[in-house]
């Protein structure tokens, strides 16, 4: 997501007027998805800011703060049994990669790990 974000201010500094459009496009382009880039774009079409970094560091601020600061725990197996996780999501999300960060938190907690 850095990358990200230093791709948005390269592409909008110097601009004498920010596209919102083009921003908007950009950041649900992004993933972020248009219920949480609406009500953003329109905030920041209120601020009437302009400076890139100053968007930037706006968006960035706003989608940490709306994710909890700790994770939650994941499940604990039951009397021996497999706990079993599903993985969902589109091509390219990460569910391979999320999936193999987990496999490797859960055998350093000394649990075996199957993936399939």
């Amino acid at each position: 997501m850095a990358n990200f974000f230093t791709r948005l201010i390269d592409k909008f500094l110097g601009e004498p007027q920010i596209d919102w459009d083009e921003m908007e496009a950009d950041l649900i382009a992004a993933d972020i998805g248009a219920k949480r880039v609406l009500p953003l774009i329109e905030e920041l079409r209120e601020r009437d800011e302009h400076d890139a970094r100053e968007i930037a560091a706006f968006i960035r601020g706003q989608l940490r703060s709306a994710f909890p600061a700790q994770l939650p725990q994941l499940p604990q197996p039951k009397d021996g049994r497999p706990c079993v996780l599903l993985l969902v999501g589109v091509n390219g999300a990460g569910k391979t990669t999320t999936g193999a960060k987990l496999g490797y938190a859960l055998q350093r907690q000394g649990r075996k790990v199957l993936l399939a």
